[in-house]
């Protein structure tokens, strides 16, 4: 829960409207509808902290109002709060039972932060008007009421410190935790994402910094750390002694461009860790990056290993990703047994086309195999599949008779494929 030095409110207080936060040039979180808006720079301190995360869409929408709800999450988030326990948090509203929303609300309740309207009801989905979001802020942050609030006048002539909300709000506009150019507050109007946010952002950094007012915060101390997104990876091919990744880089890059990716793996046959840092800076963020590990297997393994490679990305404000795991289990030394098909049937005779599987395991097929009740034999590869087309014809079989047939490959480390068993019956005529 933050902490904040407490602020001496006794005498006169000139209050002035305090000037917008700092616009960036580019968004420095995957937002992407706040580039440009006067509250970027609050909208993405509070990213980067985790009070807010925006919508499913990819966007903040700050031009939107906000409701009640909504705002009791990101004030228990923004008062350094995690997640309360909807166990514990539910039903305290006879309107707010086991919804999303109910942890944050019963929380926020139970620290006295809100109390309801007269007819016990708290009206989740109501959109909330800037002073009762004022009240609510000051009150999850800790900051104390004014006590002579309502002797006190206001910078803004449509604000009356007598007023329910002036024991608040006083201490919000002393402390320039608002932020309304103009001699206009409107207070009944309600509130907007990025006006709340801009609010929060200024109430956190005053309590961070533990000073008395927003424009004593040191800027220069309050830029955070900004890293790109984590990588995605996948196997784009795969033998018995190599494993291929695509490594497909993000579209958010942080504050800066991309530099590198960066990888390590330990290898489980023999023990060596690699790890290795690749420039990428004339890639652009979505492109695919491949590489490929030799995963030295050794060819009379009985067991089939699985291999944890790890990869992330830097940019150039040597801020780097969050790490990519990919676990890939490794192929044995055998072949892929090979699909067999029926050609043809005679009351004699029965024909098959046997092509190869797709991995060829620790090295190329050299030769077809099969095995019939009355014969077997073995065919070169090339023989077999240039001369003889992959088909193998088995005759002097008798009519209306079910034979077995099987067939594998062996490879040129004498590694035998599995073997394929077919069941055919001879026609009768």
């Amino acid at each position: 829960m933050n902490t904040f030095a407490k602020i001496s409110l006794v005498g006169a207080i000139v209050l002035q409207s305090a000037a917008s936060a700092f616009a960036m040039p580019t968004s420095l979180v995957p937002l992407s509808d706040i580039n440009g808006h006067q509250y970027q720079t609050a909208i993405e301190y509070l990213h980067i902290k985790n009070v807010i995360s925006g919508y499913d869409d990819g966007t903040f929408k700050p031009n939107n109002t906000i409701n009640r709800a909504e705002l009791l999450k990101i004030l228990v988030g923004g008062a350094g709060y995690a997640k309360p326990d909807a166990v514990k948090y539910n039903n305290c509203f006879p309107d707010v039972k086991n919804d999303w929303y109910a942890s944050y609300v019963c929380f926020a309740k139970e620290k006295g932060w809100v109390s309801g309207y007269d007819d016990g009801k708290f009206r989740p989905s109501q959109a909330i008007n800037k002073v009762e979001a004022i009240k609510m802020l000051m009150s999850a942050q800790g900051f104390p009421p004014a006590i002579n609030a309502s002797a006190q006048t206001s910078a803004y002539i449509d604000i009356d410190f007598g007023q329910w909300y002036g024991q608040f709000l006083f201490v919000a506009e002393a402390m320039k935790i608002l932020d309304i150019a103009g001699n206009k507050y409107y207070p009944g109007a309600f509130i907007t994402r990025g006006e709340i946010s801009n609010n929060m952002y200024r109430a956190m950094l005053i309590i961070d910094q533990k000073v008395g007012s927003f424009d004593q915060v040191d800027m220069n101390q309050a830029k955070e750390s900004v890293t790109p997104s984590a990588p995605s990876v996948q196997v784009s091919a795969q033998t018995y002694g190599d494993i291929t990744f695509a490594v497909k880089l993000p579209s958010y890059t942080g504050d800066s461009a991309l530099s590198s990716v960066l990888s390590s793996f330990t290898n489980p046959n023999n023990g060596m860790t690699e790890s290795g840092s690749t420039n990428i800076q004339d890639k652009k963020p979505g492109d695919i990056w491949t590489t490929t590990y030799h995963v030295n297997p050794k060819i009379d393994a009985t067991d089939t290993p699985v291999y944890t490679f790890t990869f992330w990305v830097e940019n150039k404000n040597e801020k780097a990703s969050e790490k990519t795991t990919i676990k890939v289990s490794g192929l044995t030394a055998n072949p892929d047994r090979p699909t067999v098909n029926v050609s043809s049937i005679a009351k004699n005779s029965v024909t098959f086309e046997v092509l190869p599987g797709a991995y060829t395991g620790s090295s190329n097929i050299v030769t077809y195999n099969y095995k019939a009740p009355n014969e077997g034999g073995e065919y070169a590869k090339d023989y077999f599949e240039k001369t003889m087309k992959n088909k193998l014809s088995i005759g002097g079989l008798a009519p209306n008779t079910t034979y077995s047939v099987d067939f594998w490959v062996i490879n040129a480390n004498g590694k035998a494929s599995t073997k394929v068993t077919v069941n055919v019956q001879t026609s009768a005529n």
